[in-house]
């Protein structure tokens, strides 16, 4: 069985949610409703492990909401990641590719 490994970028307004190795990528919005909904998301997969970066408080309610839910996740250093991206060869920065980087780490 493949397991599979969420990244969720986390930014004021928004998350990015990306499944490895599946390439799937979502957006939602930054508060309970798209907590709700990026939630709802998850539990059509079966996910083994959930990355966050820590961003500074951006990312405690969506946080505080999968540990609610009894989801494995796991809040990573930026740094950690942003070197493994790095040494993947991934340059470029956005939120899509970051949450796939966020998959990836994990």
């Amino acid at each position: 069985m493949q397991q599979l490994t969420a990244g969720i970028d986390v930014a004021k307004q928004h998350l990015d949610l990306a499944i490895h190795p599946s390439q799937e990528h979502q957006r939602f919005t930054n508060d309970a409703e798209g907590c709700a909904a990026l939630l709802q998301s998850l539990n059509n997969t079966s996910v083994t492990r959930i990355i966050i970066e820590a961003t500074g408080g951006y990312e405690r309610l969506i946080v505080t909401e999968l540990l609610a839910a009894g989801l494995p996740v796991f809040v990573v250093n930026p740094r950690q990641v942003r070197d493994f991206a790095k040494a993947m060869g991934q340059l470029a920065k956005t939120d899509r590719i970051d949450a796939q980087v966020l998959a990836r780490f994990g």
